[in-house]
Parts: structure tokens; sequence; C-alpha cells
């Protein structure tokens, strides 16, 4: 007998890989929630790290519609302005240049390789159980910055 949860349900993150210019600190912020991500969510996700970051802080996007959105954007011409962001777009069709995208690879080949639990809530552990191992571990972080040909 073959069981398989298959409701087709989702969970949405939101990812950032924080780095000082040379690579030698960095750090992981993940977000998870149940609906997609909007643009409300990425405002609230780049302020939060806005308050936890005080330097200058660049942003490599990629061109999720959220990021491209009129509010989004309205909120980070305001940081820009005031000396807080500077934005850059990662180019489209090319998530091999976008860290972010390694941890959710190692995510997916790690801890969620083979799992199908029945409840979101479930996921949302795995998840959280996966980045713990990888937050503190500058080296596998720095290996994503570096894959991504953009960093070293």
């Amino acid at each position: 007998m073959l069981i398989h949860n298959f409701n087709w349900k989702r969970l949405f993150a939101i990812g950032a890989l924080i780095s000082t210019p040379g690579g030698r600190s960095v750090r992981l912020r993940l977000h998870f929630k149940k609906d997609s991500v909007k643009s409300p969510d990425v405002v609230a996700f780049v302020r939060a790290l806005r308050r936890e970051f005080s330097r200058p802080i660049i942003l490599l996007w990629d061109r999720l519609p959220a990021h491209r959105s009129h509010q989004t954007q309205a909120y980070i011409e305001r940081e820009t302005e005031m000396g807080g962001f500077e934005l850059q777009w990662l180019p489209a069709y090319a998530p091999e240049l976008n860290p972010v995208e390694y941890v959710w690879g190692r995510l997916d080949g790690g801890v969620m390789a083979n799992y199908a639990p029945p409840t979101l809530m479930e996921v949302r552990q795995r998840l959280h159980k996966g980045a713990r191992q990888i937050y503190r571990r500058r080296d596998i972080l720095q290996s994503f910055l570096k894959e991504s040909g953009l960093f070293f």
C-alpha cells in the first residue's frame, strides 16, 4: 500500500543573505508564511533588515513581482534617498547568480529531501531545523556567496 500526502497547500518564503563587503561575516535571515509573498511582506522584511543592520545596504534582487511593485519601489526609493539602500537588479532568468537560491537548494536537498509531511506546520518546523543547521556555519554561508560568482 502506498500512502502519500498531497493536499497541494504551499508555504512561501522570503530569504536574505547579509554579508560584509569582503564576505568575512555572513548571516542568513528567513521568513516563512502560508500566503504568497506580496509587496507588504517584502517591505516589512526589508524594514526589519534595516532595523537590524544600520549600515548602508546593497540589495541584490531578482525580478520577483513583489520586488518590482509600486509599493516596494516607493519604499526603496525613500530609503535610497536617505542613504540607507542601493538597489542592484540581478539579470532576468539567472537564478545561479542569486546566492539565496543556494540556500533553498541546500534545504531542498537536505532536510526536505524525501519528506512528505501531512501538514504545513511540519514543513515549517523541518525548514527551521534545516535553517538552524546552517545559520551559524559561516563556511556554508560563504559558499553560497562564492557559488553565485558575484563575491570573492
